[in-house]
């Protein structure tokens, strides 16, 4: 078979979008149904109508329905932005409101500057650091070892770990002072 014109020359025939085409674009974009709801209700497969949107022309009038239908939500957000604006109580929601207005119109906020610590050196975690001083020395004097003794006989008397067998040793004793 032989071709009159190749390809590379042939015209680009226009395609024709019928009504069913448009109604499961209808669904999809103005009313928003799901692309399987949408084409059950049209008749078709899901898998054929992922095939439809594939087509440039179909895109083409989908994107054409989307562009009115976001046009029309523009006017309504515009007012619902001014509604927050002058009605809200909230202070950090009308700053929020006035940045958003002041950034459609061009005028970027202030943006603040963060600042950086840079710590050289030091490191989380254990740090030892070794001195040339001589180790503290501690006096062990008569008076030392008195005070000790004293200490550890106002302590109570220990409990062994768990480890060491069932604890017996201990008996609760009421003291005078305690009443």
């Amino acid at each position: 078979m032989t071709r009159k014109r190749p390809l590379a020359g042939r015209k680009q025939r226009k395609t024709r979008i019928n009504a069913k085409v448009r109604k499961l674009l209808q669904h999809l974009v103005l009313d928003g149904w799901t692309l399987e709801k949408s084409a059950t209700e049209c008749g078709w497969t899901l898998d054929w109508a992922i095939r439809l949107l594939r087509r440039p022309d179909v895109l083409a009038l989908r994107k054409e329905l989307l562009s009115g239908v976001l046009s029309a939500s523009a006017s309504r957000a515009g007012k619902t932005i001014d509604q927050i604006l002058s009605d809200a109580k909230s202070d950090a929601v009308r700053l929020d409101a006035a940045q958003f207005v002041l950034g459609v119109e061009g005028i970027a906020p202030v943006e603040r500057a963060e600042v950086t610590h840079h710590n050289s050196g030091v490191t989380p975690g254990l740090v030892i650091i070794f001195s040339s001083r001589a180790p503290a020395t501690l006096d062990i004097t008569p008076e030392f070892e008195r005070q000790r003794a004293q200490l550890l006989a106002s302590l109570p008397p220990s409990v062994p770990h768990p480890t060491m067998g069932p604890f017996t040793g201990a008996t609760l004793v009421k003291r005078e002072d305690d009443r």
